[in-house]
């Protein structure tokens, strides 16, 4: 029997294997995670799994961050688009992966807001949770989860909210920071967006 054929596959499986374990150990060792986040580079000491959940680029070949906390390597970033962040910001500049986290749309490497036209879709959006009434601005599905009405055209929070907003009301069973009220003050949508049972202005 030719064992030539059945020691070259054992050969190869080994080979596969210790691939494989060198690939594991390069995604577990720490190396410099960089950025960009709303214009301000970042970089941290991560493993490759924590700085894909921070939206930064990994750079195995690199040691460390320098000594300023900026990254040993120029981090290319571009205008971003209707970013998710807390801040209602119509455009920011992220790196790619950054923008991508924040389901922003990237305008491309090297682009900056003021040379891009993004969609205008932040509005003011207002409601009554547990008893407060509240304004922001941002996009819709910002809006929608926070509970609030979103006011087509309303650009900023306005200084009159009792008149533009929707009027509070009772709201039966609502979960509100993890607790069931049996009854609170709510706007409609809020009512809703807490579980509740709205039962009218």
């Amino acid at each position: 029997v030719n064992e030539a054929p059945i020691m070259q596959l054992r050969v190869l499986a080994c080979a596969c294997a210790l691939l494989q374990l060198l690939f594991a150990l390069v995604r577990a060792q720490d190396a410099p995670c960089c950025g960009v986040f709303l214009g301000d580079p970042f970089c941290a000491v991560l493993s490759q799994d924590e700085c894909n959940a921070e939206g930064g680029r990994f750079l195995p070949n690199s040691m460390t961050c320098q000594d300023d906390g900026t990254c040993p390597e120029d981090v290319v970033s571009g205008a971003c688009c209707d970013p998710g962040v807390e801040q209602a910001v119509q455009c920011g500049v992220f790196n790619r992966e950054g923008c991508a986290l924040v389901q922003g749309q990237y305008q491309g490497d090297g682009t900056a807001c003021d040379a891009v036209t993004c969609p205008s879709d932040i509005f003011a959006c207002c409601g009554v949770e547990n008893g407060m009434r509240f304004c922001f601005e941002d996009v819709e599905e910002k809006c929608a989860r926070e509970g609030g009405t979103w006011l087509v055209g309303v650009d900023k929070c306005p200084s009159n909210l009792d008149e533009v907003c929707p009027a509070p009301g009772a709201c039966c069973n609502p979960i509100y920071g993890d607790i069931l009220i049996p009854c609170g003050t709510f706007s409609e949508d809020s009512c809703e967006a807490h579980m509740g049972a709205w039962l009218g202005a």
